[in-house]
């Protein structure tokens, strides 16, 4: 299990490094969940401050550690904003959002704001905000099956003409939604008619893109603001700790007893 590292760190850069996270996040989840549009220069501010802040809190300090978490953070947040341009389903902002994260915050910051100090976290902090949001955009299939039975309930049926195998339909319950209305939402089709009227689903090869020519009844993806589970896994992270690491944890503690 992810011991606790103890290290030297200035306490009023943590909480500068912590509120620049905290406020450029703010303003990024706000405007991806308005507009899905976030300018590639407010990374700029938390990339650059990273650059500053914590090479001098390694020379106030000189703590070794400190120094090699920050190179590694550096390294493990270009590498997956790397994985993430070459998949194509993700835009240059994604990978700016990850590369500025990982320079300002290479281990969790220590701020009284802190609810729970004993919250296991990776040394390389960019890892456990990563689990976090994975783990919270988790529960957001749950709004995919509620607005699915929302539906069957209002128009008795669910998987009329899909032409899909029944995992398929079950896995479409959890992470796909039939639109409500006609015209430009947060959704993506999936969905497309073949030659005998069939319908048949794209669900691991979608545009990625909203459409204007949603039509009530479409099997869509419902296009979540990445940037606001990104700042949820952010908060929780730095004040609670790793979610996955923390029920690892207690599962181990409880098999071990």
């Amino acid at each position: 299990m992810i011991e606790l590292i103890e290290m030297a760190l200035h306490p009023q850069i943590e909480l500068v490094k912590f509120m620049i996270a905290l406020v450029t996040l703010s303003i990024a989840a706000i405007e991806d969940f308005k507009t899905r549009y976030i300018h590639d220069i407010l990374w700029i501010i938390p990339l650059v401050s990273g650059l500053i802040l914590n090479p001098v809190e390694y020379m106030l300090y000189g703590d070794r550690i400190f120094l090699i978490l920050f190179l590694a953070s550096m390294a493990l947040s270009l590498a997956i904003a790397l994985i993430l341009k070459i998949s194509g389903k993700f835009g240059s902002g994604d990978s700016l959002m990850i590369i500025s994260l990982g320079f300002l915050l290479p281990v969790r910051p220590s701020t009284p704001f802190t609810i729970c100090n004993s919250g296991i976290v990776y040394p390389v902090f960019l890892a456990s905000i990563l689990d976090n949001m994975i783990f919270i955009a988790v529960f957001y299939t749950f709004v995919n099956l509620a607005a699915n039975i929302r539906w069957y309930i209002k128009h008795g049926s669910l998987f009329e003409n899909l032409d899909e195998p029944t995992y398929k339909k079950i896995a479409l319950l959890f992470l796909a939604q039939r639109a409500f209305k006609d015209g430009f939402q947060r959704l993506c089709p999936i969905e497309f008619e073949q030659e005998n009227g069939k319908i048949k689903t794209r669900l691991l090869h979608f545009t990625g893109e909203v459409s204007y020519n949603v039509r009530k009844g479409m099997w869509c993806v419902y296009l979540a603001p990445t940037l606001v589970f990104m700042f949820l896994g952010f908060l929780t992270a730095s004040l609670f700790g790793d979610f996955i690491l923390m029920i690892a944890a207690r599962i181990v503690e409880v098999i071990m007893l």
